[in-house]
């Protein structure tokens, strides 16, 4: 999810990324262990800044990292319980607008493909 302090379509000032698979390592350091339990997952939290995008990211990845990810899945969580979770951290605020949602995959080393399927969210 990407944030901005103002309303302007632009680019993203803060990054917050949930994790549901993890054998790679996100931006920055590790900040936090077992910060949360959500969906049976327990997460830990990143923090650093994406140099070449000029914002500063925010990662909560499962604590436990796999050496072979599954190949099919699903996390059902409450992205509110994470915004809370950082409330009075450096660089974020909850007073800060929402301005894009992703949902994606990335391939982080060798050949690999994606097939997607079925995609769900609910907002209020």
């Amino acid at each position: 999810m990407f944030l901005r302090r103002d309303d302007k379509k632009s680019v993203p000032q803060l990054e917050v990324m949930v994790w549901a698979g993890n054998n790679s390592k996100p931006i920055g350091k590790l900040i936090a262990t077992n910060i949360t339990v959500a969906d049976g997952v327990s997460f830990d939290l990143w923090a650093g800044t994406n140099t070449p995008a000029g914002y500063y990211v925010y990662s909560f990845t499962p604590h436990e990292k796999t050496d072979k990810l599954p190949t099919e899945g699903s996390l059902n969580v409450d992205l509110m319980d994470f915004f809370r979770l950082l409330d009075g951290r450096p660089n974020f605020s909850m007073e800060m607008n929402l301005d894009v949602v992703e949902a994606g995959f990335e391939i982080v080393r060798g050949n690999g493909w994606v097939t997607c399927g079925w995609f769900s969210c609910e907002a209020d």
